[in-house]
């Protein structure tokens, strides 16, 4: 289960956590003398770190953004806040286009008129 864990973190780009799994496998395969896997986790390791070097100091991890939902409109969210993750380098303006076309579909089809 930890080396799913692993590639999935790899496979998000999270490469530091990725050595971070490994180093609790790594004392398992070090008791058991399991080489063969010792071999393909520290390959992995290294894969990793490889990718951190190649992309300097410059990582893209992706954009969050706080939404508070205020009004009677929002119904059961209202005084409620929420943290959004977006792709890498999305802008605030992009963000907040996309999220007024989400609500404002989502009045519509419940039949309320939002002021903005």
């Amino acid at each position: 289960m930890l080396v799913e864990a692993s590639e999935l973190f790899k496979e998000a780009h999270l490469f530091e956590a990725v050595s971070e799994v490994y180093k609790i496998i790594l004392p398992i395969y070090e008791a058991h003398r399991n080489h063969l896997e010792l071999e393909r986790a520290y390959v992995k390791i290294a894969e990793c770190y490889k990718e951190l070097v190649s992309r300097g100091e410059h990582r893209f991890l992706g954009s969050y953004f706080r939404v508070g939902f205020y009004g009677l409109i929002f119904g059961d969210m209202d005084c409620h806040e929420f943290i959004y993750k977006e792709a890498a380098l999305t802008r605030l303006g992009e963000f907040s286009l996309k999220l007024q076309v989400i609500i404002t579909n989502c009045t519509k089809r419940l039949g309320c008129i939002l002021i903005a």
